[in-house]
């Protein structure tokens, strides 16, 4: 039993990772993003 409660705890640690990194990379490219529409703007006025 032991063994099954680790294998749980390990997949538990590597979705709540993976759903982080998801979080991560997606506001690294709202900033981005932004920073583009930014400059866009500023060549347009």
């Amino acid at each position: 039993m032991g063994n099954a409660r680790i294998l749980a705890f390990y997949i538990t640690i590597c979705c709540v990772a993976f759903i982080i990194s998801k979080i991560i990379i997606s506001v690294l490219l709202y900033l981005r993003w932004c920073k583009k529409r930014l400059v866009f703007q500023d060549k347009i006025s």
